[in-house]
């Protein structure tokens, strides 16, 4: 078999980048309060460095993996799960590139684990778990969905894999104060969050922050793991998915979202979230 790959650059190495023929698919279900579901059949892909607005469980059903995350390096495992609060950096690949990994990542909304706390600011207690029955929850919720059964059906398995996690998760309440910008990167984050789609200088930035353009980049990175370019660039591709998730076309969110064309779309795209704007669907069907 011939796997001619390109590579990409994830965490300071250079590894092979996704093969031809791999297959990947992220859905959105209407129905479910929005749950997002990746699935993926890799060998050689590798996901670069990005984060996710939602919380994130992400799993193998087959193979290895590990993933760098803020807290370190995760080895993932059949029966193991990685637990991701917004907003956190992470990379994934497989451990052996002759070997495929069956890689099933879960994405789940604020509203869907309000319930589990009354606090106000609700985070994963450790980013890796080895509860059995949470995995197995999450295989049971996969296979639903990935079998179409009635809409109880898979409501029920969500629940119940919401019940697993909330010995999991943890809350702290929140004052208005602290939610107000507390030191110049705050006020950058809001920035690139508010001006995504705008060209915006680094010069610009460093206004916004009060710094040098050498001080800002270096404390960015230092803080977000990335530049502030990197940063913009996935908050275009996370706008694109919503695009793409409400039925434009992907050559129109290209567009709207400031990529050269379609084609740079789905490059970008492919490495960030392991999918192609063609493999993103939303999916509202209520059997």
């Amino acid at each position: 078999m011939n796997l001619c790959c390109e590579a990409v650059a994830v965490s300071g190495k250079t590894v092979a980048g996704r093969a031809p023929g791999e297959q990947a698919a992220l859905a959105r279900w209407e129905d479910l309060q929005g749950l997002e579901v990746l699935t993926a059949d890799f060998c050689r892909h590798a996901f670069l460095p990005h984060f996710h607005d939602t919380y994130m469980l992400a799993t193998v059903e087959e193979g290895r993996a590990r993933m760098r995350h803020e807290g370190g390096l995760a080895e993932i495992l059949p029966g193991s799960t990685v637990l991701l609060n917004p907003g956190a950096l992470h990379d994934a690949e497989g451990i052996d590139s002759r070997q495929r990994w069956h890689y099933r990542v879960f994405f789940l909304t604020e509203a869907m684990l309000r319930p589990l706390s009354e606090k106000t600011h609700l985070a994963f207690r450790a980013p890796v778990s080895a509860d059995g029955p949470l995995w197995r929850r999450l295989m049971t919720l996969h296979r639903s969905l990935e079998e179409r059964v009635t809409l109880l059906e898979r409501s029920t398995a969500l629940t119940r894999l919401l019940e697993s996690l909330a010995p999991q998760v943890v809350g702290s309440v929140m004052d208005q104060d602290s939610l107000a910008p507390r030191v110049p990167l705050d006020r950058v984050r809001q920035f690139l969050e508010a001006h995504w789609m705008d060209a915006v200088s680094l010069e610009e930035l460093a206004e916004v922050a009060g710094l040098s353009r050498f001080h800002l980049l270096r404390i960015f990175r230092s803080r977000y793991g990335l530049a502030p370019h990197a940063f913009q660039l996935q908050l275009r591709v996370q706008h694109a998915k919503t695009m793409l998730f409400d039925g434009l076309p992907a050559k129109d969110a290209a567009v709207e979202c400031g990529f050269f064309d379609q084609a740079h779309l789905t490059r970008t795209m492919r490495r960030y979230t392991g999918v192609t704007p063609g493999r993103i669907a939303a999916i509202s069907s209520k059997p």
